[in-house]
């Protein structure tokens, strides 16, 4: 029932999601599972065309049918290739209550500010997002002009348990492309800043000019990350780094401020106060 020479034919409720030209081959299920072969982590970028298996109604739900840009998946949802400054994947929500969910894994109950990294070519675009089948947050999507213009929204006061996760994205609209999301604590929980601080030590603190860092064990930190306390990032330094380190912070106002390392699995976050 389908055409072997280019896959181009899929019947009834086989999928393909497959690794010929770079896609990946996988039959249907009413069971949600992971695509990364694992719940993603609250220190992942969870990119928009990595949404959970399943199908429609399932896992996603496509007001069109057939991928009518890229077929990554080979199933409804509309993928476009090579887009935005990362020349990524993104999804194109081209239809009103259009949804895709995530599972993630949480170690403890914490409140995030998510962000998100999205275009839109019309006004009046917003998304929403639930957790656990609960709305939590509803954000405009500004018309960055072009679809191919992408901007990044960060959306406050996402609560996420402890445990599994399921993160429904929802277009309320029909003109929005989504390329990815990831999540940025809020306030620090006694368990993470702890973890974070018996691994790290960042010194002057209040710090004027220069906030130095050194590690407490054999850690390489792949990017380090300065944010507020809104989740908005400031500034981002990206190489890999043992021992003492250090990152700018003359050009910031003064204030607190959170200090992220983002090793190979984790990321850790500690607070700091700009003199």
């Amino acid at each position: 029932d389908w055409n072997d020479n280019s896959l181009s034919y899929v019947k009834d409720t086989l999928l393909v999601d497959a690794l010929s030209k770079g896609y990946i081959w996988r039959a249907a299920s009413s069971r949600q599972s992971y695509p990364i072969g694992a719940m993603y982590s609250t220190t992942d970028r969870i990119e928009a065309e990595n949404y959970d298996y399943g199908g429609k109604n399932v896992s996603f739900f496509d007001t069109t049918t057939g991928s009518q840009l890229d077929p990554f998946r080979f199933d409804d949802v509309d993928v476009v290739n090579g887009v935005d400054t990362d020349e990524t994947r993104a999804v194109y929500m081209n239809g009103n209550n259009e949804w895709l969910e995530y599972t993630l894994s949480n170690e403890e109950a914490a409140t995030f500010t998510t962000r998100f990294r999205v275009s839109a070519n019309s006004p009046n675009q917003k998304v929403r997002i639930y957790v656990n089948g609960t709305q939590q947050a509803e954000f405009d999507v500004p018309s960055t002009g072009n679809l191919d213009s992408f901007t990044s929204v960060n959306v406050p006061n996402v609560t996420l348990p402890k445990g599994s996760a399921v993160i429904r994205i929802e277009s309320i609209g029909n003109d929005i492309r989504f390329n990815w999301m990831e999540f940025n604590l809020t306030q620090l929980s006694t368990n993470e800043f702890a973890k974070a601080k018996e691994l790290f030590q960042i010194y002057p603190v209040p710090a004027s000019e220069v906030l130095q860092f050194k590690t407490n064990a054999s850690i390489s930190v792949n990017q380090v990350r300065i944010t507020d306390l809104a989740g908005q990032e400031i500034r981002i330094q990206s190489k890999g780094t043992k021992g003492i380190n250090q990152i700018d912070v003359s050009t910031l106002a003064s204030g607190m401020y959170i200090i992220g390392f983002k090793t190979a699995d984790q990321f850790y976050q500690l607070p700091f106060i700009k003199q």
